[in-house]
């Protein structure tokens, strides 16, 4: 259960990592671009776990 719990901080580190690294080598029209496109990613992961939890209750 440790390896999976290492795997998966090591795997949001990355992709928080990456998306710094990104924000910073963009200008602010496409920051409030991807700051927006992210809120609905969210938004829409968030809806599809409650479906899924709302199936197996």
């Amino acid at each position: 259960m440790r390896m999976n719990r290492f795997t998966t901080g090591m795997m949001i580190g990355s992709l928080i990592g990456a998306a710094s690294v990104m924000m910073a080598d963009t200008n602010k029209r496409e920051r409030k671009k991807m700051l927006k496109n992210g809120k609905k990613v969210i938004k829409r992961a968030g809806n599809m776990m409650d479906d899924i939890i709302g199936i197996y209750r």
